[in-house]
C-alpha cells in the first residue's frame, strides 16, 4: 500500500480587493494582505489493488453537494492525469471550521491536489497543484487569493493577483488567537455587484496605505478601515474588536463572523484575560496557533 500526504496552512486575510473579470481562472484572483498559520488542513491518500474508492473529510463520507471544491480537484485531476480513482481511500481533515474565514476551503484543495499528485507519482512541479486548486476556489466563488497565499506561508502582501501574481512576505512572526461566531457567505458576497465594487475600490486604498508602513499595527487599523467602510463590520465584531484592541492588534476576518487578535508586547496577560471572558460567554469557539513560517507541502 502507498501512502501519501499533503498539508497546507489555514490563512486569514485583513483587506483586499477583486481581480476575477478575466476569462483564464489562473488570472483571476485578489490583492490585499494576511497571513497563513500553523493551524490547516491536511489530506492523506492511500493506494492499494482494490477497484473501491472512499473519500472522507473530517471523518466523514463527502458529498459532491457539501464539498464542491475538494470534488472539483479530483475530477480536474483525474482528466488532467487521466487517471482512475479506484483503489484510493482520501482523506481530508480540517484544523479550523470551513465558512468561517480561516482559508480551510482553499487549505482543503490545496493539501488534496498536492496529496494526488505524489499518489500519480506525477513527475511535474508543483504548480500543476496550486493551479488545480486556485481554479477549484476561483470557479466555486470560495476564494480568491487564499490557494496562492497557503503557499507562500507567513506574513505576505498580494501586489499582483492569480496564481502567478506577486506576493511579497513581510517579516513578521508571532502568536494569535483566532475567534468565530460563525460564518460569511463569500459566495453571496463575491456575487454582488455592488459589494464587489465597494470591496475593490476601498480595498485599493488600503493596500496603497498599507504599503507605506507594512508592519502588523498597520496592519490591524487598516484591516478595521476596510471592515467598516465596506460595511461588512457587525456591531458584535467592533464591540469585541472594542475589549482586545488595548491589548492586542485585532481585527475582522474576511470573509467570516470572525476576528484574530495579535497579543501586544507586554500585554498578553489581559489579551489571555480578555479572551478568557469572551470564551466563557459560550458564543466565540477559539484557538491560539502561530504564523506559519512555511507553505504547503507534500509528504
Amino acid at each position: 500500500m502507498k501512502i501519501v500526504k499533503g498539508f497546507a496552512p489555514g490563512h486569514i486575510t485583513g483587506f483586499f480587493a477583486i481581480y476575477d473579470t478575466p476569462r483564464n481562472p489562473m488570472l483571476r484572483g485578489s490583492v490585499g494582505s494576511g497571513f497563513s498559520v500553523e493551524l490547516g488542513a491536511r489530506t492523506e491518500i492511500k493506494k492499494d489493488n482494490s477497484q473501491r474508492f472512499q473519500f472522507l473529510v473530517d471523518g466523514k463520507p463527502a458529498t459532491k453537494k457539501k464539498y464542491p471544491v475538494l470534488y472539483h480537484v479530483l475530477k480536474r485531476v483525474m482528466e488532467e492525469r487521466c487517471a482512475s480513482l479506484e483503489g484510493l481511500t482520501v482523506q481530508v481533515t480540517h484544523d479550523l471550521p470551513l465558512g468561517a474565514g480561516f482559508g480551510m476551503s482553499a487549505s482543503g484543495a490545496l493539501s488534496l491536489a498536492l496529496a494526488m499528485e505524489g499518489i500519480l507519482q506525477d513527475p511535474v512541479s508543483p504548480i500543476f497543484a496550486y493551479s488545480i486548486a486556485h481554479e477549484a476556489e476561483v470557479l466555486c466563488k470560495t476564494g480568491l487569493g487564499d490557494v496562492v497565499s497557503a503557499g507562500y506561508g507567513g506574513f505576505e502582501v498580494r501586489l499582483t493577483p492569480g496564481i502567478y501574481g506577486t506576493v511579497k512576505r513581510l517579516p513578521i512572526e508571532g502568536e494569535v488567537y483566532l475567534l468565530t461566531r460563525g460564518s460569511i457567505s463569500t459566495k453571496k458576497v463575491l456575487s454582488d455587484r455592488t459589494m464587489r465594487r465597494k470591496i475593490t475600490r476601498i480595498g485599493q486604498r488600503c493596500l496603497k496605505e498599507f504599503m507605506k508602513h507594512p508592519t502588523l499595527s498597520r496592519f490591524a487599523e487598516v484591516s478595521r478601515v476596510f471592515a467598516g467602510e465596506t460595511g461588512l463590520l457587525t456591531d458584535e465584531i467592533s464591540d469585541t474588536l472594542d475589549m482586545l484592541s488595548p491589548y492586542a492588534y485585532a481585527g475582522m476576518v474576511m470573509l467570516g463572523d470572525s476576528v484574530y487578535a495579535f497579543p501586544r508586547e507586554n500585554q498578553m496577560r489581559m489579551c489571555k484575560k480578555v479572551i478568557s471572558s469572551l470564551q466563557k460567554k459560550g458564543t466565540w469557539s477559539i484557538w491560539k496557533t502561530r504564523i506559519s513560517r512555511c507553505g504547503a507541502y507534500r509528504y
